[in-house]
């Protein structure tokens, strides 16, 4: 609270003040005094500035209100300038190591075994960003169609196969808009999964692109193992997940022993 408090002071200008309070453990309240002058479509942008500083300075939020953090635009910006740093090859490597947690959901919606394993490995050993970029929208690819699914999982196939498109555009382009939508779809299907389940797949996800994103800024080429190793820890959780979930009864023709 101190911290915040001392944040509230130095970001009071004269169109809006901020003063917090803490109701409970984990929960902080802010209340914003805007000037009249202030035009109302502007004041959301106005405390998600405030937002953004705590989330960097103090600690890391989740929920705002009941909306994830990472749909409001300052957060997506921040994602993006995050990002823009990086060399290309990081940039590519930090969306792959999204798609390593993501690949056990995917495998499963197709019927297939997971690869992440080996997947992280190639990360590890360096230069094999590609390769699974490449991977995960094949298998993506070979998800039936979502009209089949049940009807509770049509949205989460569809996302998917909006998420290979986008992959399409990382391997034509590579801007860092295409690479930090990709991973804003890998947390949105995390969050239709724990929507279903009380899995918390989505937080994990959100918090690891951040620490990916700060430990490539600041190691290089030099974080790529640990980043991994990660990786591939934090996929064994979605695995499970979907063995809970039983993803594969789910979809037409998943789970066949051909596949």
């Amino acid at each position: 609270m101190a911290r915040a408090d001392s944040l509230a002071v130095q970001d009071s200008d004269a169109v809006m003040q901020v003063r917090f309070e803490a109701s409970e453990p984990g929960i902080l309240t802010m209340i914003c005094d805007y000037d009249s002058s202030l035009p109302e479509p502007m004041r959301i942008g106005a405390a998600s500035v405030t937002w953004r500083r705590i989330d960097e300075r103090i600690a890391r939020l989740w929920l705002i209100g009941a909306v994830p953090r990472a749909r409001y635009p300052e957060f997506m910006r921040q994602r993006r300038d995050l990002l823009q740093p990086l060399p290309v090859t990081l940039q590519l490597n930090w969306l792959a190591l999204s798609l390593v947690r993501l690949e056990p959901l995917v495998a499963a919606l197709a019927g297939e075994a997971s690869d992440f394993r080996r997947l992280a490995e190639r990360i590890s050993a360096g230069g094999g960003e590609r390769e699974v970029l490449q991977a995960v929208g094949n298998t993506i690819a070979r998800i039936d169609d979502p009209v089949g699914a049940s009807p509770e999982w049509a949205g989460l196939a569809s996302l998917l196969l909006g998420l290979r498109s986008l992959l399409d555009d990382v391997s034509r382009r590579g801007d860092v808009n295409s690479i930090a939508g990709c991973t804003e779809r890998v947390f949105e299907a995390f969050h239709l999964v724990d929507g279903k389940v009380e899995s918390g797949l989505a937080k994990l996800e959100d918090h690891s692109w951040w620490r990916d994103a700060r430990r490539l800024g600041d190691q290089g080429n030099s974080a790529l193992a640990a980043a991994a190793a990660e990786a591939s820890s934090c996929a064994e959780r979605v695995q499970a997940t979907c063995v809970e979930l039983d993803l594969r009864r789910r979809f037409p023709d998943a789970g066949e022993e051909d596949r």
